[in-house]
Formats: structure tokens, sequence, C-alpha cells
């Protein structure tokens, strides 16, 4: 199955989600941010804002184990840097979920997927 069709359910206290792959063949091993963005925003408004992302932060345990070997990417920006979006990762060190800044102009991967919001 290619990483565009990677489509990951989850529910977090009544609220629906999925995280969703991106990259087609043709892309090769990488899309800028900004492409990544655009290709998941047809769908249930695209990549998860501010509200969203703070709620996902708060219940970090309650993340599915299978998406502990993805970065879960979030369309909130940096408010002291724009270009700078939230994503969510695991560290098998740490053992725990943690959020970070990663430049949206950057190269983005398969071990990303968007988070996105579902009715």
């Amino acid at each position: 199955m290619g990483h565009k069709n990677i489509r990951i359910k989850f529910e977090v206290d009544d609220r629906r989600y999925q995280a969703v792959g991106f990259l087609r063949k043709s892309d090769g091993d990488y899309v800028f941010g900004t492409k990544m963005l655009r290709r998941t925003a047809t769908k249930n408004g695209g990549a998860i804002g501010k509200e969203d992302e703070t709620f996902l932060k708060r219940r970090f345990n309650k993340l599915p184990n299978e998406l502990r070997r993805y970065w879960l990417v979030t369309s909130f920006r940096n408010p002291n840097h724009p270009r700078k979006i939230s994503c969510f990762h695991w560290s098998d060190y740490h053992r725990n979920w943690s959020q970070g800044w990663y430049h949206i102009g950057g190269w983005w991967r398969d071990y990303c997927l968007v988070l996105r919001r579902c009715p």
C-alpha cells in the first residue's frame, strides 16, 4: 500500500480523527510542507488547527499505539515563528509523546502523517 493510501482512524474522548498519508509514487521520498498540507486539505477541512492540537496534546496517553511510528502533523503555526508548524512524535527513549515545531518549507517524508478531524 502506498503512503498516500494510509488512513488511520481513531477516537479520543468522543472526537474522531484520522492520520493520513500524502506522498505519491511520483514524489520520490518527500514533498515540501506546503504541498503536504494542500494535498490533505480537501477533506474535513484539512489538518487540525490550534484547538484540536491543544485537545490532543492534553490527551497524549489516549493516542493509539499504531501512531507511534509517525510524526503527526497539524496546521497550527507557531505564533513567534509562523513558518513552523506543530507536530507530535513518540520517543522510544522517554516512552512518551511530545510536541515540537518544524519548518513548513522543509522536506516531509513517509514517516509523517497529517492529522484531520472527522465529522
